[in-house]
């Protein structure tokens, strides 16, 4: 699969070799991710429209473009997120149509008829009400449902077209720790409507067991000290209604 899909280097990323290959982390885990993708929902006749909520730089998008072109893609983050997005994606895919926040603005709905005329429609967060039930077939999110404010995390839960999509594919921490005990509350796997959905895929994402901490001596760092990572879990499933 890697070899298969090899690391771009738009942005000048910090990249690691080894036997032969390109990586990053992140890179790892959007190869991770695509298999998955393959396996379970690759064959989908019912699967052409994907949103993917906290898109980052669009990676994900990406690799998914690469290996299905006729797939349709909403990516949704914050707009300076969404700049990054359209620059690495504009890099990759000159030739691809994009609708961003021009074409979103004076628009009442974002719908399937809209999104059909694009491969890449960038939506701000704040737009996410404009965003119509039948426009997504699946929807995506990777490490982000459980970092974000839980105002945001209910927005998101609760919008039209999370609700109104086949399909949901996430990787997620299991439990996220308040990030200000004075306001926020954890999130975990126990908030997200997994019971609205029949379990196509469950288990640990494996790229995710372990992680490395610089040990430095006079603030010089000499070795990585290998440590427990927080627990992530992945998930597919379809809508049961």
């Amino acid at each position: 699969m890697a070899l298969e899909n090899p690391i771009t280097e738009t942005g000048y990323p910090l990249i690691f070799k080894k036997k032969g290959l390109k990586y990053t982390f992140r890179w790892l885990r959007h190869v991770l991710l695509l298999n998955s993708f393959k396996k379970y929902l690759g064959d989908k006749k019912d699967l052409n429209f994907i949103a993917d909520i906290g898109t980052g730089f669009g990676t994900f998008p990406y690799i998914v473009k690469r290996n299905y072109p006729k797939k349709k893609f909403i990516l949704i983050d914050l707009p300076e997120q969404l700049c990054a997005a359209s620059y690495y994606l504009k890099s990759e895919f000159p030739n691809l149509k994009f609708a961003t926040f021009r074409d979103l603005k004076n628009i009442e709905a974002i719908d399937r008829n809209f999104v059909e005329n694009f491969d890449f429609v960038l939506v701000p967060c704040f737009f996410i009400d404009k965003i119509s039930k039948n426009a997504t077939d699946l929807i995506t999110n990777f490490a982000s449902f459980n970092e974000m404010p839980r105002f945001w995390f209910k927005k998101y839960m609760n919008s039209e077209i999370f609700n109104g999509a086949k399909y949901f594919f996430t990787m997620n921490r299991i439990i996220r720790p308040q990030m200000d005990v004075t306001k926020d509350l954890d999130i975990s796997i126990l908030d997200l409507p997994l019971d609205n959905y029949e379990k196509i895929y469950f288990d640990i994402f494996e790229l995710y067991k372990w992680r490395y901490e610089s040990v430095k001596i006079l603030n010089i760092p000499l070795y990585g000290k290998k440590v427990w990572f927080d627990p992530h879990y992945e998930y597919i499933g379809v809508k049961k209604f």
